[in-house]
């Protein structure tokens, strides 16, 4: 990460989209068959929320995270000495958030936007109830002021718009990989369109479009569309299909510095070597191929499976021509 973005931060959410960039670049200066490059992959998370709002926000972030941690940690001593025991809603909610808090080094609960609205409420229960008394309750009676009331029908409506759209995105979704699989790509295609100008949208939809798109030779249409895609989403397999698109287009650099990506942001795929590797036998570059053929067949398999068997072996054959 630059010196100056430790200080602003990468961009709220642009962890998932910015890591990749920086692993690719990382590796392309580094060994990548070292066992640090092989235990490297597409990564999307930190698995450490608190570690990823710092680099997304940057000092800001931290600031954030302490302010409120500072505030939660005052609150739960003054309500431990007052009625932290006798109060089970109280507990809970406590227990919701030190749940989530420990969760969240080690993984990202943060990310997952079903877990939110509990940590919310647990939230809302410590900090917005009367001391002695349970949140909203008392005696068993919901009393709250009328003009929060009215709020509810705004919040339930926009709650129901949401959803049908989440779920209208996730049927045209389906109905389009279907089309594909069944060999109707331009229906596909004419699903996928409709779908890009939903409100709510997958980001994998994007990338999803391109490849039908590509299926069908618009490679343009193709390209603006996976550039689309990798502006919330960038790993190998977008690397690769760029490299692949520019290659039909004829621009041999760029399809060169994108296959190259694809191995420097997952090194340990066979795969994606091997795409690099045929790249440049097709184009008759032999210090090349000859240098990343090799890396192929030196290179540990820690699972064995027929695909990285035969990878191995259509190298090896075509390295055998090459060198003869």
């Amino acid at each position: 990460m630059p010196a100056s973005q430790m200080i602003s931060g990468i961009g709220f959410g642009e962890f998932k989209n910015q890591y990749n960039h920086f692993q690719s670049v990382y590796f392309s200066n580094h060994s990548i068959d070292s066992s640090e490059a092989l235990l490297a992959d597409n990564t999307y998370f930190a698995f450490n929320d608190p570690f990823q709002l710092i680099i997304e926000l940057g000092i800001f972030g931290f600031i954030i995270f302490f302010i409120f941690f500072i505030f939660l940690l005052k609150r739960f001593i003054s309500d431990f000495k007052i009625d932290f025991f006798g109060n089970d809603y109280l507990k809970g909610a406590y227990m919701t958030v030190f749940c989530f808090l420990i969760g969240s080094l080690f993984s990202y609960p943060f990310q997952i936007l079903s877990f939110l609205p509990l940590f919310i409420l647990s939230i809302v229960i410590i900090f917005k109830r009367k001391r002695g008394q349970l949140f909203m309750v008392q005696s068993k009676i919901f009393r709250l002021p009328y003009k929060v009331w009215l709020i509810y029908p705004v919040i339930a409506a926009g709650f129901v718009f949401i959803v049908l759209k989440i779920t209208d995105a996730y049927q045209l979704s389906s109905e389009a990989d279907q089309l594909s699989k069944a060999g109707f790509k331009k229906k596909s295609v004419s699903v996928y369109s409709r779908l890009s100008k939903n409100l709510i949208i997958d980001p994998n939809t994007y990338y999803k479009y391109a490849i039908e798109l590509a299926n069908l030779k618009k490679t343009d249409s193709a390209i603006i569309m996976l550039n689309k895609s990798m502006q919330y989403l960038y790993n190998d397999q977008s690397a690769t299909l760029m490299a692949n698109l520019y290659y039909e287009k004829g621009l041999q650099n760029l399809a060169d510095s994108f296959y190259r990506q694809a191995v420097f942001i997952n090194p340990k795929s066979f795969r994606n070597r091997f795409d690099l590797f045929q790249f440049y036998v097709e184009m008759n570059k032999k210090s090349e191929a000859i240098y990343w053929g090799n890396s192929i067949l030196n290179m540990p398999i820690k699972i064995a499976s027929r695909t990285v068997v035969q990878i191995k072996k259509e190298t090896y054959n075509l390295l055998n021509q090459i060198n003869n």
